[in-house]
C-alpha cells in the first residue's frame, strides 16, 4: 500500500511492449507508472503516444489532460478534457478534471461548479465530485451548501487511497466556518472517536493518522494533533506517491498553525522543509485552492485568467472613496493588502477564528470590528472601512497611546487587531469593565500572553488608568 515497486513494474510493461509496441494499454501504463514515480515529463510523452495510438480513446485523452493539469499548464488540461467529452459524453473523470482545472487555474469557483452540475445532470456524478463540491462550497464561503456536501457523502465518509474523512470531519470545518464553535467541536470530537477507533484496528494505515490529528487539531488538542499528522507522514512518506505528492506534507500544514509553530509563517517553514519538489518547476508549493479551504500557508495569490468574472466595487477605505477591480468572492482582507497595499491589517488564519484581520466596518455611525478575512470585498459595497492605517493621522488615538504607555506588544502581529478590536469597543462603551473587556477581545488572539497588558491598556484609554 505504502511502498510500491515502481521499477520493477516499469520493467514488466517494458517488456510487453517490446512484443507489442503499438499497444495503446501498455503505453498508457506506462506513462501511470511514470506520473507515480514524479516523472509528469515522462509520463506525458507516454499519454500523448497512447492517444495518438487511440485517438478516439476519451480516457487518453484526459490521462494527458490531467498530466498537463499536473504540471499546471492549464489551457492545454481543459482543452484536452473538453475533448474527450465530446468523444465520451459520460466520461466522469473529465468533468472532476474541468471542476478541479476551474478552480486550481483561476479560482473560478461558479465555472467549477457548472461542471459538477452537468455531471450530476448527465448521471455521471462520481463519489469524489461529492468531496470537491463540499471543497467549492468551502472555498466561497457557504457553510450551508458545505454540510448539504457532506451530507451526500455515500456511507458518510469520502475515502480514496489519499485520503479518509469521515462525515463529522466534513461538518466541523463547515461548522466552524458558521462560527459556530461549539457545534464544530462536537463535531471534531465525533471525527476523533470515529479516526481513534480505526487507528486502534489499523494502527499503519497513513489516512487515520492524517486525518485523526486534523480532529485533534480541531479540538485544541495540539501536541496530539501534530504527533498523529507527523506519524502519518512516515508511514506514507511523499516520496511514496509522487503523483499525490501534497497529501500527507498537505495534511500536515494544516494541523500546524496555533499549536507549538507560530501561525502562517512556521507552516510554511514546515512544509517546505518537508514537502517534496514537485515536478514540472513548481516546488514546494500547494495550489492556492487547497490554500484558500485551509489557508495554513503564506495567503494565496491566484492567477487570474482573462474568462474570470470581475467586478467594479466602490469602498471608503480610510475616508477615501476608491473602486476596485476584483473577484466578487475576494476577501476584503486581500482587497486591503494585495490592492489598496494597506499592509497594517494581518492575515492569521482565514477563517474569522484568530481576529489578526480586524477593521472597522461603520454603517450606521457607529463603528463595528469585523473579520475583514471572511467577509467578500462585494458584501461591503458603498460601506465605511477603517483599518489600523486610518485609525488616526498621527497615531496618537487613545488607544494607540495607551498601548505604547502600557508597552502591550511583544511580536507584534496580532497587534493590530487588538487595537482596532479595543477601539471598536470603546466606541460603543466608552466606560468598559474587566468583564465587558474579557468578552469584546475574546476573539482577538495573541499567542504571546499579553492579554493582562491588554486589559490594562484598554483602561487607560477609557480614562481609567492601567492599574486594574
Amino acid at each position: 500500500r505504502t511502498r510500491l515497486d515502481y521499477d520493477r513494474a516499469m520493467e514488466e510493461v517494458e517488456r510487453a511492449l517490446e512484443s507489442r509496441p503499438n499497444e495503446s494499454d501498455f503505453v498508457s501504463l506506462a506513462g501511470d507508472i511514470l506520473r507515480r514515480k514524479g516523472d509528469l515529463r515522462g509520463a506525458l510523452a507516454r499519454y500523448q503516444r497512447a492517444a495518438e495510438l487511440a485517438p478516439r480513446d476519451a480516457n487518453a485523452l484526459t490521462a494527458v489532460g490531467e498530466t498537463h493539469g499536473l504540471l499546471r499548464e492549464y489551457d492545454e488540461a481543459e482543452a484536452l478534457n473538453v475533448r474527450a467529452i465530446e468523444v465520451q459524453p459520460d466520461l466522469a473523470t473529465a468533468y472532476h478534471e474541468l471542476a478541479e482545472i476551474r478552480v486550481a487555474a483561476a479560482g473560478d469557483t461558479a465555472g467549477a461548479r457548472r461542471w459538477l452540475l452537468e455531471a450530476r445532470k448527465l448521471g455521471v456524478y462520481a463519489p469524489r465530485d461529492e468531496y470537491t463540491s463540499f471543497q467549492l462550497e468551502m472555498l466561497v464561503r457557504d457553510p450551508a451548501a458545505a454540510i448539504a456536501a457532506v451530507e451526500e457523502w455515500p456511507d458518510g465518509v469520502y475515502s480514496n487511497q489519499f485520503w479518509y474523512v469521515p462525515r463529522p470531519l466534513g461538518l466541523a470545518f463547515a461548522q466552524r466556518l458558521t462560527g459556530d464553535a461549539a457545534a464544530a467541536r462536537v463535531a471534531f470530537d465525533s471525527a476523533r472517536v470515529i479516526l481513534e477507533a480505526l487507528v486502534d484496528r489499523d494502527p499503519t494505515e497513513p489516512r487515520y493518522r492524517s486525518s485523526l490529528g486534523l480532529a485533534l487539531a480541531g479540538l485544541g488538542r495540539n501536541e496530539e494533533a501534530i504527533r498523529e499528522g507527523e506519524e502519518g507522514l512516515r508511514l506514507m512518506p511523499p516520496e511514496c506517491s509522487r503523483f499525490h505528492p501534497t497529501s500527507r506534507p498537505g495534511r500536515c500544514a494544516w494541523i500546524h498553525p496555533g499549536t507549538r509553530y507560530a501561525g502562517i509563517s512556521g507552516s510554511r517553514r514546515w512544509w517546505e522543509s518537508r514537502a517534496p519538489a514537485y515536478p514540472g518547476g513548481n516546488d514546494r508549493s500547494l495550489r492556492p485552492y487547497y490554500q484558500r479551504v485551509a489557508p495554513t500557508t503564506d495567503p494565496p495569490r491566484r492567477t487570474r485568467r482573462k474568462d474570470t468574472d470581475m467586478s467594479s466595487i466602490t469602498l471608503t477605505v480610510n475616508g477615501r472613496t476608491q473602486t476596485v477591480d476584483v473577484e466578487p468572492d475576494t476577501p476584503l482582507l486581500w482587497v486591503l493588502r494585495d490592492t489598496l497595499g494597506l499592509t497594517g491589517t494581518k492575515y492569521g488564519c482565514g477563517k474569522a477564528l484568530c481576529g489578526a484581520c480586524t477593521v472597522h466596518v461603520n454603517r450606521n455611525g457607529s463603528p463595528s470590528a469585523v473579520r475583514s478575512c471572511v467577509i467578500p470585498a462585494s458584501a461591503l459595497a458603498g460601506a465605511d472601512v477603517t483599518t489600523i492605517e486610518g485609525l488616526s493621522a498621527n497615531t496618537r488615538h487613545p488607544v494607540q497611546t495607551a498601548w505604547i504607555e502600557e508597552d502591550v506588544p511583544q511580536c507584534g502581529y496580532c497587534q493590530p487587531g487588538q487595537i482596532m478590536a479595543a477601539a471598536a469597543l470603546l466606541a460603543g462603551n466608552p466606560r468598559p469593565d474587566d468583564q465587558d473587556i474579557d468578552v469584546a477581545m475574546r476573539g482577538v488572539l495573541c499567542r504571546c500572553g499579553t492579554h493582562l497588558r491588554i486589559r490594562r491598556a484598554i483602561h487607560r484609554a477609557a480614562g481609567g488608568g492601567g492599574d486594574r
